[in-house]
């Protein structure tokens, strides 16, 4: 477990909330052991440090707000209700770099992703109700590190490494299934 490194710069974070209420979460430091589980929030003027993920971690999808966020990577999650952590279901895909979306801890999709496992590149989706996942149908194309945005019943993909071709595709969800759009420029 990574200690707790709170005002130091770090990437692969997750985030979470708006800009007057944000919450950043693990991450990666430029120095061992690297990934960490130290959370802050933001106010709009400055950070404070509030309680630990309760695993480090980084490169992990996001979704919620300050005070009612979702942490997910591997197969683990995590839920923050403004004071605490507290572990949430298992996802059924194990996979990191993915792309997370949603507006709380009852309404998220998990997105694409890698794994160490071939085929590495994954185009899983899956829903978290609050709690459990479940498997949705897959994006068209495999990604992973891709951007996205929107809610758990509208949202959009994008980018991303391995995808067909490779980095330039866009993809929609409409709360069933996933369907191509114009491609990244």
């Amino acid at each position: 477990v990574g200690p707790r490194m709170a005002g130091v710069g770090r990437g692969r974070v997750g985030g979470h909330g708006t800009p007057d209420a944000a919450l950043l979460s693990g991450g990666t430091m430029p120095a061992s052991p690297y990934a960490t589980y130290c959370t802050e929030a933001y106010d709009g003027i400055s950070w404070s440090e509030v309680n630990n993920l309760i695993t480090s971690r980084y490169a992990h999808a996001t979704a919620g707000t300050q005070n009612d966020a979702l942490s997910w990577a591997g197969t683990t999650a995590g839920e923050y209700n403004g004071t605490t952590w507290a572990s949430a279901g298992a996802m059924n895909v194990n996979r990191g770099y993915l792309n997370g979306v949603g507006s709380s801890t009852n309404a998220a999709l998990a997105v694409g992703g890698h794994a160490n496992a071939a085929p590495s590149t994954k185009k899983q989706t899956e829903e978290y109700d609050g709690i459990a996942w479940t498997v949705r149908p897959d994006k068209n194309h495999c990604a992973y590190a891709a951007g996205g945005g929107g809610t758990s019943t509208a949202a959009i993909s994008f980018g991303g490494k391995d995808s067909a071709p490779v980095g330039n595709c866009t993809e929609e969800w409409n709360g069933v299934n996933w369907s191509e759009t114009t491609p990244i420029i």
